[in-house]
């Protein structure tokens, strides 16, 4: 998993990737299955 903090931060090797906006405060069953795509 890789973290990017703006858009200008995507380069080609992203393409094609799962995106996951958000604050994530706590990992509850629905957040744990997006990292897991992620």
């Amino acid at each position: 998993m890789k973290q990017l903090t703006a858009l200008s931060d995507i380069t080609q090797t992203e393409q094609g990737a799962v995106i996951i906006i958000g604050n994530f405060d706590g990992v509850h069953l629905g957040h744990q299955k997006l990292f897991k795509l992620a």
